[in-house]
């Protein structure tokens, strides 16, 4: 398996991603994209990663 082949190479398994971070913003962006959010009739988490995968190009 994955585990396997990675001990035989000699290099460390690639963690996987859990989904979440912590991001530091000011309260002034936090409360801009609270109310963008809202105004768009969806939530603040749904909102900020909608941007993000834009940004990235999902």
């Amino acid at each position: 398996d994955y585990l396997d082949f990675c001990r035989e190479r000699g290099e460390k398994p690639d963690k996987p991603y859990s989904g979440k971070f912590n991001l530091r913003i000011s309260p002034q962006l936090h409360a801009k994209l609270d109310v963008t959010a809202k105004g768009n009739g969806e939530s603040l988490n749904s909102f900020v990663a909608k941007t993000l995968e834009k940004a990235v190009g999902e």
